[in-house]
């Protein structure tokens, strides 16, 4: 399989309008754009696709997951896939390949990213205190490389290298082997439950930087080096920064903090309680979650535009996503969801729910909608049209 045009995915995500769903991304455009992981693309830079999501979609199949813990789902035109307790469940989009789980090691599971042929992950033993970045290939595992330290980031993949970090380092290996190109003298400092939460924190990479959580706020080093460019102090973080071209979207517990990539100097803050789920960058417009509703802000001053806050009653725990017209997200309550977003307002009557239980980010995959439900038998479920 080669490279193709990736997905549309969103740890939380409901639907948004054409204003929020154009292109925004520096790179140029491409004929079609979806998102890999945590509703961007590998490098967590701000794309918009163009792809609609179907008004009639119904359950087209699932694969059953192992575990109480599990990874918002990522894929291609090809396949999409999901960690659990026991390794890498695979859904092929072609019905004539059967579903597969390829066993890893680990047991704590990070959201993976798809590297052309290769899936790339990262996982925690927790009985030893091992961090392990994996490689898969032709669903069989190529490379495992163990990093010092404890609670590892989700990766994050460009140009052949795989970046990630643990609470003693940040680190870039080569993709093809797993060899460490360079690591860096400290790493990102969680408590004790941030190790759990943090399963979809993954660092943000530009053309030249890398920004990546460091507990509290964020740091940029250089991409190709892991020279420190500069630090952000700020609060908690517990999803992967956005970036959109030259502005960092920081994610923190107790705001959204917008930063300039080149020096880390802040642009706005947006003052609101659980605002950690990575958000989208529309146009004119930032989609976010906060504990039990939606905000949209206004992208160059950070000023509060609309509140969507029923009909949800719980946190938003995962990612935010733009697909065509609409965001789609979830909620441990309301499952996956989407609902329409016209120049930066609401619109709940265009509201859809998926699923029962889906605090991981739904994911739009070659016109399919991908989320994990999360029950009794967690389930890797893939929606199509009717």
């Amino acid at each position: 399989m080669h490279r193709r045009a990736v997905l549309a995915g969103g740890i939380t995500a409901l639907a948004g309008c054409q204003t929020l769903s154009r292109r925004t991304d520096s790179t140029p455009a491409r004929s079609e754009v979806e998102w890999r992981q945590i509703g961007r693309d590998e490098t967590h830079r701000s794309v918009a696709p163009d792809g609609v999501i179907p008004e009639g979609i119904s359950r087209h199949g699932a694969v059953e997951l192992s575990g109480t813990r599990h990874s918002s789902p990522v894929g291609d035109s090809d396949r999409v896939v999901a960690c659990d307790e026991r390794g890498l469940a695979v859904y092929p989009l072609d019905e004539a390949v059967p579903s597969s789980h390829v066993d890893l090691p680990g047991t704590v599971p990070r959201c993976p990213t798809i590297d052309d042929d290769r899936v790339v992950t990262t996982r925690y033993v927790t009985d030893t205190d091992t961090a392990v970045v994996v490689s898969v290939a032709d669903r069989t595992v190529e490379w495992t490389r163990q990093l010092p330290g404890r609670v590892v980031l989700a990766p994050a993949v460009a140009d052949g290298t795989v970046y990630t970090g643990t609470d003693e380092s940040y680190v870039a290996l080569d993709a093809s082997t797993g060899a460490i190109r360079w690591q860096t003298d400290d790493g990102i400092s969680p408590s004790r439950w941030d190790r759990i939460a943090t399963a979809n924190l993954a660092p943000a990479v530009t053309d030249d930087t890398v920004v990546v959580s460091r507990g509290r706020g964020v740091v940029s080093v250089d991409r190709s080096t892991g020279a420190r460019n500069w630090e952000y102090d700020g609060g908690r973080v517990f999803s992967a920064p956005a970036i959109n071209e030259r502005t960092v979207y920081v994610p923190e517990k107790t705001g959204l903090t917008a930063l300039t990539v080149e020096t880390g100097d802040r642009q706005w803050r947006l003052e609101a309680d659980g605002t950690w789920p990575t958000p989208a960058v529309g146009d004119d417009h930032v989609v976010t979650g906060a504990t039990g509703r939606l905000v949209t802000v206004d992208r160059e001053t950070g000023a509060r535009v609309d509140t969507l806050s029923e009909p949800f009653s719980s946190v938003f725990p995962s990612g935010i996503g733009l697909v065509g017209g609409e965001v789609l997200t979830g909620s441990q309550n309301h499952g996956a969801f989407l609902v329409g977003v016209d120049n930066g307002a609401f619109n709940p009557d265009t509201a859809r729910r998926f699923g029962a239980q889906s605090y991981y980010t739904p994911a739009f995959v070659a016109g399919r909608v991908a989320f994990v439900h999360y029950g009794q038998q967690s389930e890797l479920v893939i929606l199509s049209a009717d």
